[in-house]
């Protein structure tokens, strides 16, 4: 991956997959999602990986920069006063290392040896960064566990071999001591897709963390999805329907938006939806609780929000300002209940790319 380009999203669709799959018993250290990194509500400090492949920990009372650390690139996961982060620097060699800092101050605690990805993957191939590398904390270790994928990739039709073949898919999954950075490999599993995970005919396509997904989401003890329906006189329009996650019985249904090309947004924790609308002239976004069932509130983030958060009744979410060849990012906080902006940090600048294509 080039150190010049833009630290790329997680897609939590594979991951919550790779979750209900294992039969380890974990306990997540994320208590909330946060823009590109994590969260400790407790002591309003949020972490957040840069453009520059740095991290910046943030007062989330003030949005002012606590530290900023350069051992590595993403957040991914606390525990107690430790920070599990991931650093990409070797991702052409198809291994990366997982630094622990200090939570406090951001110094380098341990570093672990190379980690391979495993299998083959394209998205390494491609300078990408697998799907879901992630973080959860078991016995006082960090877990880290992340998925590879087979599947062809490319702007032009697959060979006739790969299209006819059914992409394989892997979980693989380390033990970190936080102390010493020791890996533990355990082994690496076929993830196999349940049918029960299957997106329905009416399902529809949203953004999560700035990758398109369709079908099913995990949100807490249910079973998330975003469909659209015809009700009586051939008016369509977009629902959030939840269901329970041991029957699949529809447990709620949300109205969210007439079927007029809305995308919806759902956060990474998939924990709410947002959808744009209008109030008081104005143009806003819709924030819809999965557990409540119901709106909770507006806000006003511009036309293209990214990365969105909610947590503790505020709105944390990237923004982009285009200057020619490249886009300045800056994290922000809302009030949902002021309706205001609380305040603003620069993320720095990245190069422009195109956007994600859509699912097929």
């Amino acid at each position: 991956m080039s150190t010049e380009g833009p630290i790329l999203p997680r897609p939590l669709v594979k991951l919550a997959m790779c979750l209900a799959s294992l039969t380890l018993t974990l306990q997540s250290a994320r208590s909330d999602c946060f823009p590109r990194g994590v969260i400790d509500a407790n002591r309003n400090i949020g972490y957040s990986g840069r453009e520059d492949r740095s991290i910046v920990a943030i007062d989330l009372r003030t949005g002012k920069a606590i530290w900023t650390s350069t051992e590595a690139h993403i957040p991914l996961a606390l525990s107690e006063n430790l920070l599990a982060a991931a650093d990409y620097s070797q991702l052409k060699a198809g291994v990366y290392t997982i630094a622990v800092l200090s939570a406090r101050t951001g110094a380098l605690r341990v570093r672990t040896p190379p980690i391979s990805f495993g299998q083959k993957d394209p998205d390494i191939e491609n300078g990408g960064i697998p799907a879901s590398v992630d973080v959860a904390v078991k016995s006082g270790q960090f877990l880290v566990q992340w998925v590879t994928s087979s599947r062809y990739r490319s702007g032009v039709p697959p060979p006739i071999q790969k299209a006819n073949t059914e992409p394989k898919e892997m979980i693989h999954a380390v033990l970190v001591d936080p102390l010493t950075g020791r890996v533990t490999e355990s082994p690496s599993k076929r993830l196999w897709t349940k049918a029960s995970n299957a997106s329905s005919e009416n399902s529809v396509s949203y953004l999560r963390d700035e990758s398109w997904m369709k079908g099913p989401w995990s949100a807490a003890n249910d079973v998330a999805d975003i469909e659209q329906t015809t009700g009586t006189g051939g008016a369509r329009k977009i629902q959030l329907r939840v269901r329970y996650k041991s029957s699949r019985k529809l447990k709620r249904t949300v109205d969210l938006a007439e079927s007029d090309g809305t995308i919806p947004r759902v956060t990474a924790d998939g924990e709410y939806v947002l959808v744009p609308g209008t109030r008081d002239g104005r143009s806003v976004w819709r924030i819809v609780s999965v557990e409540l069932g119901q709106q909770i509130g507006y806000a006003t983030l511009g036309s293209s929000p990214q990365h969105i958060c909610v947590a503790d009744s505020k709105v944390f979410y990237v923004s982009s300002s285009s200057a020619g060849p490249s886009a300045d990012s800056v994290l922000r906080a809302f009030d949902i209940q002021s309706g205001r902006e609380l305040w603003e940090q620069s993320l720095g600048t990245r190069r422009k790319e195109s956007p994600p294509p859509l699912p097929q």
